[in-house]
């Protein structure tokens, strides 16, 4: 059995997938963290451990900032004084105070693409002018926030967790991480540089510069890739190998037609081979793809939802197989006449004892019936059995000898309606996920004798 990762070991797994190929390139919020001016590319680790952004303040003649990818909110934004907007996660604003809504509306698509985040929105005091707009966003990192749980210096702990990086560098203050190696659509080596795959985990960076020394140019650098979904990161059998400047294209050309002729082996047969133009390309439009399905489904499941939400009543519903069962309570239950309560004591009368009755004339679908009630609704699975205990009344055994016989009448008209109708709503409810009404299988009333079904 694997041993159990330390804090540190998964610290260092977690930042090095924020700053991955399978992650970076496609991370808007990230990029323009690194984009900060004066901070050469770096990431304050603070914001990795979820603090404060402070953002720039907008004042309602600022120009709009440019376009940026959407916002996506999954929490409340949360009003911190009587001075403030209010919004909800549709971005629909509650105005306060006299600034542009319109304005309001326009800036916060703008801010970033965040993880489920708190934004704090506070205006000046309505007498200043002008008026300004302070927002300050709370990063997200959940996962983050996760492992380093109550830490007293959070960025020290993912300092030292990140000493032991291959991809993951430090500033000199120990305060700042950025990748050690460009994003594939800007590497300079790029047309130079081939990505390969097929070799097995322990196959050696000289190994590999072995295998693609002789296509005409040397091999300059080798960068084999982890599995960060595993718990030890180990390396996945694929790598980045990038040759010298002069002859580097010829020889990723070289090396692309080998490999699609068979001719460079790796572990367990031929080797995979792309540009890395070619490999970023081929796993974005993955990416996208998966994207594509994960929203496809959930569109599909809120379109299930809203539809069943949305279903209307049908009025085609089959007539005359639900009968009302009266005048139980006259019934006295054998346990009740035991103990010298008599008649009038008909609370032990149970559904099972109803369902028997009604059984006599046929199947029975469904009872609702409480203990002690007066009267039980029963739905029988044909209109002819309906019928039939409606014409001779249904025996439902009791304290006397062979049982009471009680009247029974087939619903119709409004009556008959009213029960198919709340039958629709109760299934409408359940596929809400808010539950239906109380009774049946798994209700309140589960058990013997009590509840509906």
């Amino acid at each position: 059995m694997a041993a159990e990762l330390t804090q540190a070991e998964k610290i260092l797994r977690q930042v090095e997938y924020y700053f991955s190929d399978n992650s970076y390139p496609f991370d808007e919020f990230m990029k323009s963290l690194a984009a900060t001016e004066g901070k050469d590319n770096y990431i304050d680790l603070s914001v990795l451990c979820g603090a404060l952004l402070a953002l720039k303040r907008f004042s309602p003649t600022d120009p709009l900032p440019g376009k940026t990818p959407r916002l996506h909110m999954t929490t409340h934004y949360k009003s911190q004084s009587s001075d403030s907007v209010c919004l909800s996660s549709r971005l629909l604003v509650r105005k306060k105070l006299p600034f542009p809504i319109f304005r309001m509306r326009a800036l916060l698509p703008h801010i970033c693409a965040l993880p489920p985040l708190v934004c704090t929105i506070q205006l000046t005091p309505a007498w200043t002018l002008p008026l300004y707009i302070f927002l300050c966003v709370r990063s997200g990192f959940g996962k983050m926030k996760t492992l380093l749980g109550d830490a007293a210096d959070p960025v020290s702990v993912v300092a030292a967790a990140l000493g032991g990086s291959d991809s993951v560098e430090l500033n000199a203050a120990k305060d700042g991480a950025r990748r050690m190696f460009p994003v594939p659509s800007e590497d300079p080596a790029a047309s130079r540089t081939v990505w390969t795959a097929q070799f097995d985990s322990e196959a050696s960076r000289a190994k590999l510069a072995e295998t693609f020394g002789g296509f005409g140019a040397a091999v300059e650098s080798v960068r084999p890739q982890r599995n960060l979904a595993a718990d030890d990161r180990h390396f996945d059998g694929s790598a980045f190998v990038a040759f010298a400047s002069e002859g580097g294209e010829a020889a990723v050309a070289a090396a692309v037609a080998a490999a699609a002729a068979g001719e460079i082996l790796g572990t367990s047969g031929a080797a995979e081979v792309k540009t890395l133009a070619k490999f970023f390309d081929d796993f974005s439009k993955k990416r996208l793809g998966m994207k594509k399905k994960r929203d496809d489904e959930a569109s599909a499941e809120g379109s299930r939802k809203r539809k069943a939400e949305a279903a209307p009543f049908d009025e085609t519903y089959p007539r005359g197989l639900v009968a009302k069962v009266t005048n139980l309570a006259s019934v006295a239950a054998p346990a009740a006449a035991e103990a010298g309560e008599g008649e009038g004591a008909a609370a032990g009368v149970d559904r099972e004892a109803v369902k028997a009755g009604c059984e006599a004339h046929g199947i029975v679908g469904w009872v609702e019936y409480e203990r002690g009630g007066a009267e039980a609704v029963v739905r029988f699975n044909e209109a002819s059995a309906a019928a039939a205990a409606a014409a001779a009344g249904v025996v439902v055994a009791g304290a006397g000898e062979g049982g009471a016989a009680v009247p029974c009448a087939v619903l119709d008209g409004d009556e008959e309606r009213a029960y198919w109708l709340r039958k629709h709503e109760d299934s409408v409810a359940r596929k809400k996920g808010k539950g239906g009404r109380r009774g049946g299988k798994g209700g309140k009333g589960k058990g013997k004798g009590k509840g509906r079904r």
